[in-house]
């Protein structure tokens, strides 16, 4: 008698599996009911995520135009063939904090002093694509709002059932923005439920157009959630796709993972800037006057195989500073402390690497002191290129120039946090 095939026997039990969960579901759901509990669900989990805090990471891919005789904005952002037949020029990655209360997400950088922006992009800077709403903007707006539309699908897999939704414009707060332009549009899309706890476990949204001369096509986002155990009311992303194009035929897709979560009591301090940092005196000490220039050695490798945007790094100062009657100001092995800012792989137009660094922190004395330091050469940036490579590290003992800004360079400056 003939063997069968391990894969058409798993297919069948997948499909009778399904099969199973359909026609239960045929008989017992009640779409009206399922969609009372969801929207129940959703609105206790909202009010659960007050200052929850979460670490997400981020992989950043843009494309351009390749081989494909394709029209622009023919081809849905996020489908299966949005990138084929383009050239993939850009990939980089960072970690973000992301902050969740029930009016708005705060961003920066892995652990902070404090949460400043209100979107990704003014950590990161305006390269590439950044989105937010992954906790609270997308349910509030489909599940918090008279005048939207839903529509019962029916069974999918993993006994799940499936609702489509409508958000017409005059009631969205899904804003699509590029350097050209912004405005807000309509959406809709699907969303993946437990019909018998109704917790949400997929939601996507497809933009339906983009304002007027943004150069914008179309956006894509799928969130998936994170399974809560039983009785929790907390409805936390796990992982999200976002994806978007331009009317030039430019494509960007981001890949977002969720981890770390855990919330804070409205008494606790969030997270020491400097982690590890010596107990701080009654009086800190002064930090270095403008003008003042050091030249520190990396103790901690850049590698661009390995590190994150976010991540923290430290060095060491070269040589003393001293002041104009030869006292020491900074001696030498002075830490100072920063961040990774930018791990990048170029392909296209030419093979490149790209690895940032800043520095934010000087320990005088035994106390971190905050600093906000540029690069001591004319015209030099925290940013170095290594033209036709696939890998590059900043390697361990590496030695750069930095000053403390000036008026002058404070006009140019954008703080690393």
């Amino acid at each position: 008698m003939p063997k069968k095939s391990p894969e058409l026997t798993a297919a069948h039990r997948f499909l009778a599996g399904w099969l199973l969960a359909t026609l239960a579901l045929g008989q017992t759901v009640d779409s009206t009911q399922v969609l009372s509990k969801i929207l129940d669900r959703v609105h206790a989990g909202d009010r659960s995520l007050t200052r929850y805090v979460c670490r997400q990471r981020i992989v950043r891919r843009f494309w351009v135009a390749g081989h494909s005789q394709r029209t622009p904005c023919e081809v849905m952002a996020g489908s299966a063939e949005a990138s084929r037949g383009m050239k993939l020029a850009r990939v980089d990655r960072a970690a973000l904090d992301v902050m969740v209360t029930q009016k708005s997400e705060m961003f920066s950088w892995p652990d902070a002093a404090q949460f400043d922006a209100t979107s990704p992009a003014q950590v990161l800077g305006s390269t590439g694509l950044s989105a937010s709403g992954d906790f609270g903007a997308f349910l509030s707006g489909i599940f918090g709002e008279s005048g939207v539309r839903f529509t019962y699908q029916g069974p999918v897999e993993a006994g799940l059932v499936r609702f489509r939704y409508e958000v017409p414009q005059s009631i969205s707060g899904f804003e699509m923005r590029d350097s050209r332009g912004a405005g807000k549009v309509g959406y809709r899309g699907s969303f993946d439920a437990d019909p018998h706890t109704g917790d949400l476990v997929r939601l996507d949204v497809e933009s339906m157009g983009a304002p007027p001369e943004s150069g914008l096509c179309d956006a894509w986002q799928e969130i998936r959630y994170l399974r809560q155990a039983r009785g929790s009311d907390l409805m936390l992303p796990q992982q999200t796709t976002t994806a978007m194009f331009t009317v030039s035929g430019a494509y960007s897709e981001n890949h977002t993972s969720y981890e770390a979560c855990r919330q804070f009591g409205v008494e606790s301090k969030l997270v020491e800037d400097d982690a590890g940092a010596e107990v701080k005196s009654a009086e800190p000490p002064a930090p270095p006057p403008p003008g003042t220039e050091f030249e520190i050695r990396l103790t901690t490798p850049v590698d661009s195989e390995t590190a994150w945007a976010g991540d923290r790094i430290e060095g060491t100062l070269v040589s003393a500073v001293r002041d104009g009657e030869n006292r020491v100001l900074v001696p030498d092995g002075t830490v100072f402390r920063g961040r990774v800012t930018r791990v990048e792989h170029d392909s296209e137009p030419s093979r490149a690497v790209l690895l940032g660094i800043g520095f934010t922190s000087v320990v005088l004395s035994g106390v971190s002191v905050p600093v906000s330091l540029v690069r001591a050469e004319p015209g030099a940036t925290g940013l170095w290129a290594f033209r036709g490579r696939k890998k590059a590290v900043l390697a361990k003992g590496f030695a750069s120039r930095w000053r403390v800004p000036t008026k002058e360079d404070e006009l140019f400056v954008t703080p690393t946090r």
